[in-house]
């Protein structure tokens, strides 16, 4: 499964037809975001429904098996971190162990770093 989405610049209904038409002619499923034929101004629709498109496309276990299970990358989702509100910061490449018996995601301290 292949999200389609707009974070950025308008994107006109025709191009999202033509990449539609591609990627199923490549074998692949396609899902459009709610919001990616929507327009503010130049922009695909308000700050609020790009994010929401780009949050459930980063959420949706389709989209992230199909695309990482042939690397045999091992999946997590449903956390509290990530993009938008009600999340918690998650740095890159901060020490963190998963333990898939107990449901707990432990983070090693990270001191601050002086500018």
């Amino acid at each position: 499964m292949v999200a389609l989405v707009a974070p950025c610049g308008w994107v006109p209904p025709e191009l999202v037809e033509a990449a539609t038409r591609t990627l199923t002619g490549w074998g692949l499923r396609v899902r459009a975001g709610d919001n990616v034929l929507r327009r503010h101004f130049y922009p695909a629709g308000t700050d609020e429904e790009r994010l929401a498109d780009l949050d459930d496309a980063f959420r949706d276990p389709q989209v992230l098996s199909e695309q990482l299970g042939a690397f045999g990358v091992p999946l997590l989702g449903g956390l509290p971190f990530g993009h938008g509100e009600q999340q918690i910061a998650l740095g890159l490449g901060v020490p963190a162990v998963l333990d898939a018996d107990t449901g707990t995601l432990t983070v090693a301290p990270v001191a601050p770093v002086a500018r």
